[in-house]
């Protein structure tokens, strides 16, 4: 049966979810709706707001912890609501009946602080079951309540989600879903090269997340062990036992010694471990996350030849890691960019160091420059057999339209208007031509150099200018006289 203990484990979060009042009479026919739509499998369930998710659940819980003689039929009606909505109630402390540890020797995993167990929650879920390692009982316990106190607020695709706490035999567990591909690091050093810069995007945006959360949350202790990938490659932000939540005067909200010495000085910040009362800070996260791009492109920790002595020495004289010009890191992506990006996480001001979502918006604007390109190679004439093809007609019909014109009614039918044109038509066909010139030696050079699939690149520049010209009409015949002058003058 659960503990009665009065901690972090058992209390109910400082701002919990507000109840609905029901009458009682509502309970059964509440419970016994779900039961049919569980025993249809309707999409009707899907179609309840989170709200009235979550009053069910503690409606069918009550009546779990009343009674045990639906138990199983509990459970499941629990599970189809958790599985559809991805929310738990964290008050009260999960129940024996709704999770269980896997019976074996020794954990599955841990930590500094703690070690992870597998567990199965309402009867079908693999979660890991986190608790305080008895040799560092009091330390780890308060890390861990500190840990609860965080990250149960915390709601984001990559945040790893929060199923509850739980006390079995006396012990007191975090409970979270089960990660198969365990931590990104491996995950990298085993799968294509591709996938790093999405993880990193991902993290990023978990980060930017953290950082503009009211009141912002410091995680602390960013590394790529702390982060998991799903079996989809979705990237998960683990471990809050060091994380610190910012209050209105920008204090930290956890200063015990142990809570300073934290961490480990191979993706930490200098000023972390010059000064005595340093404060962590959305600075040093991103610093750590500099370090994390480092892992995640090159497969390797930061500072992977040196001891850990010889790393403090490094990171407290203001170094960092070489950059890597091993084939590897330039497949998972290591360019000048990305190195940048890296040095900017790792500037000596905290101040000049680019904040969260500056980082977020740089990696997403690079998948999407790599998907365009990507979608180019896999399908190179999904677009240009059409296109092409109707581009190469229109330029032939503008140019036998712009020829006859020229040749015919414009020197006849009008000279007078013709010569008096002239001078001005020749100085806007100068300038379009500057602006021509200047677009294609800073946009479509650049582009054919950097891109293997430099038609394709060249032919969405064309179509993006398009699109871009479609909302200006007042533009459009000043680019077509451009466009008819340079045909003109070529063929002429």
């Amino acid at each position: 049966m659960p503990s009665n203990h009065t901690d972090a484990f058992n209390t109910p979060p400082t701002s919990p979810q507000r109840s609905i009042p029901l009458d009682p009479t509502h309970v059964a026919e509440l419970v016994g709706r779900t039961t049919r739509l569980l025993a249809l499998q309707t999409p009707d369930l899907s179609k309840s707001t989170p709200e009235k998710a979550m009053q069910l659940i503690r409606i069918i819980r009550e009546q779990l912890f009343s009674s045990s003689a639906d138990k199983d039929v509990y459970i499941r009606l629990l599970f189809q609501l958790y599985f559809a909505f991805q929310s738990y109630p964290a008050h009260p402390a999960l129940h024996e009946y709704e999770i269980t540890r896997r019976a074996r020797p020794t954990p599955s995993c841990g930590g500094g602080f703690a070690d992870c167990w597998e567990g199965t929650f309402l009867g079908e879920l693999k979660v890991a079951m986190k608790t305080p390692r008895s040799a560092l009982k009091e330390v780890a316990k308060k890390r861990l309540e500190r840990e609860i106190k965080v990250w149960r607020r915390l709601q984001h695709p990559n945040i790893l989600p929060f199923i509850g706490c739980c006390t079995l035999e006396d012990t007191s567990y975090m409970v979270s879903p089960w990660v198969e591909n365990g931590d990104a690091l491996a995950y990298v050093r085993r799968s294509l090269h591709s996938c790093s810069l999405d993880l990193l995007a991902q993290v990023a945006s978990g980060l930017q997340y953290l950082h503009e959360f009211t009141p912002p949350v410091i995680h602390g202790d960013l590394k790529s062990s702390n982060i998991l990938v799903s079996e989809q490659g979705v990237a998960f932000i683990t471990d809050f036992g060091l994380s610190a939540v910012k209050s209105a005067q920008n204090a930290i909200d956890s200063n015990s010694s142990a809570w300073h010495r934290g961490g480990h000085p191979r993706w930490q910040a200098p000023e972390l471990l010059l000064q005595e009362d340093a404060k962590r800070t959305e600075a040093t996260d991103v610093f750590a996350f500099g370090r994390v791009m480092l892992e995640f492109l090159t497969g390797e920790i930061p500072f992977s030849e040196l001891n850990s002595n010889q790393v403090l020495l490094e990171v407290i004289g203001y170094k960092h890691p070489a950059r890597p010009r091993d084939d590897d890191a330039v497949e998972r992506g290591l360019d000048d960019g990305m190195w940048r990006l890296m040095q900017k996480c790792w500037s000596k001001d905290p101040v000049l160091r680019p904040v969260a979502a500056d980082i977020a918006a740089y990696l997403q604007s690079r998948l999407i420059g790599r998907s365009r390109a990507s979608g180019a190679v896999a399908k190179p004439w999904r677009i240009d057999t059409t296109d092409i093809a109707a581009t190469l007609i229109t330029l032939l019909l503008i140019y036998w339209v712009t020829s006859w014109a020229m040749s015919r009614i414009v020197p006849r039918a009008l000279p007078i208007l013709w010569s008096s044109l002239t001078p001005v038509y020749d100085m806007l066909s100068g300038l379009l031509g500057l602006v021509f010139i200047s677009w294609v030696i800073f946009w479509v050079l650049p582009a054919l150099r950097s891109s293997l699939a430099s038609i394709y690149d060249t032919l969405c520049i064309l179509h993006d200018f398009a699109v871009w010209l479609s909302y200006y009409p007042s533009l459009q015949w000043l680019v077509g006289l451009c466009v008819l002058y340079i045909i003109y003058r070529v063929l002429s």
